[in-house]
């Protein structure tokens, strides 16, 4: 495992994930991914992290939205200001979900939605800067949107969050930019309009794992199921998952 101390600002810091059964998801994710689940504070409305070993790599909290949030994975921004960047998001064109919050010191959170209605949010560090490793096994890997308003969304995180994006592809049938920070690319842009997956958008998280084979029988045995794969790819052997309690999440060995 590769221990990270802190993330660039205008790229993905942290995941955390909104589930309406507190203890599967506990069991679920130490049996597909290996993780375990601390103790939450109670301060924080039960919100609690899962160590890799001894990193932490992403957080939970109970769905508490009465029907109005569907049960999902979220990934934060790393931003130097939280309330200056959301008041980014909102000229921008994006919508305020929660405004800028304190988190006891560890830091300052808020949530949105962009132009295309994915649900992210920004993190401002103080104690805790987030990821305490990526790109590993047990780690986040990858964060992609899945949207069909995908030249809306492009143009946004580009205002908003000074992203520079690449086209990989720019047909209709599939159309997919990335987002860099050099010769590093750090997010995905799908266009879903033509793919027939569904409109929603959304961000897929991709979790490194050392067997792709191996975490897809484990989610499946302890009530998860299987969206697609396991497949080869030029990028690595891949799922999708939807976990017991209807998160959609990605594996990628």
């Amino acid at each position: 495992m590769t221990n990270i101390s802190s993330t660039p600002f205008s790229q993905f810091c942290w995941v955390d994930l909104m589930t309406p059964d507190v203890a599967v998801a506990r069991s679920f994710y130490a049996a597909a991914l290996g993780w375990e689940a601390r103790e939450g504070d109670p301060e924080f409305g039960g919100y609690f992290m899962f160590f890799n070993g001894d990193v932490p790599v992403a957080g939970a909290m109970p769905n508490m939205s009465s029907g109005q949030m569907p049960s999902a994975w979220r990934p934060y921004i790393a931003v130097e200001d939280a309330a200056a960047s959301l008041e980014k998001v909102t000229a921008e064109g994006g919508t305020l979900v929660s405004g800028a919050m304190d988190v006891g010191t560890l830091g300052t959170m808020g949530i949105f939605l962009d132009p295309s209605g994915g649900l992210a949010g920004v993190w401002q560090p103080k104690d805790f800067s987030g990821f305490g490793a990526i790109d590993d096994p047990g780690a986040a890997r990858w964060f992609e949107l899945h949207t069909p308003g995908f030249a809306n969304a492009k143009t946004f995180y580009e205002d908003a969050f000074g992203w520079t994006t690449s086209m990989m592809s720019d047909a209709d049938e599939f159309r997919y930019a990335t987002a860099n920070e050099g010769e590093a690319q750090f997010a995905g842009l799908n266009d879903t309009a033509n793919q027939g997956e569904g409109k929603y958008p959304h961000w897929l998280i991709y979790f490194g794992v050392a067997s792709c084979d191996d975490a897809v029988e484990a989610a499946k045995a302890n009530g998860g199921t299987v969206m697609s794969g396991p497949d080869d790819t030029p990028y690595g052997r891949l799922a999708v998952i939807t976990d017991p309690g209807g998160a959609v999440f990605a594996l990628m060995q």
